[in-house]
């Protein structure tokens, strides 16, 4: 609970294997004011197993949002853009692109398997803090899921 209010621990799975960039995006989460449990998969096979729950993910929750690099060790970040966004059971999942490519032709790619934003890695803490900040406003992720009543 937060401020007194019910409200969803939203379920993040980050799929990167950089540990910079995940201690990055770590520390620019914790300065969010919504409640969130942050998941990491290091690999796309590993990712694809979390939303699927299996091997050793049977307990793992569904995530709300997947913050998906496109740049992974033997399978590239499409595979879990697609493999979330054909899946009637997954396709809610809020995927976002978060990538050090530049590549007009992967950004076409990741719109085209329906990912719902595209954003290009900052490479410093201030920068990534501001674009989390700005995600979570523009998601309105402090009431986005509360629980009725």
């Amino acid at each position: 609970m937060l401020k007194g209010e019910n409200r969803v621990k939203l379920e993040i799975l980050l799929v990167e294997d950089d540990p910079a960039q995940v201690y990055l995006v770590d520390k620019a989460l914790q300065r969010w004011k919504s409640p969130y449990q942050l998941h990491l998969c290091s690999t796309a096979e590993d990712a694809l197993e979390f939303v699927n729950r299996q091997n050793g993910h049977t307990r793992a929750p569904r995530p709300h949002i997947a913050l998906v690099d496109l740049n992974l060790p033997k399978e590239p970040g499409f595979t879990v853009i697609k493999a979330i966004k054909s899946n009637p059971d997954l396709r809610s999942i809020a995927v976002m692109v978060l990538t050090s490519s530049k590549s007009p032709s992967d950004l076409k790619a990741a719109f085209d398997l329906h990912a719902n934003a595209y954003f290009q890695k900052p490479m410093s803490y201030d920068a990534i803090e501001q674009m989390f900040e700005a995600l979570e406003k523009f998601w309105r992720l402090d009431v986005r899921y509360m629980l009725p009543g």
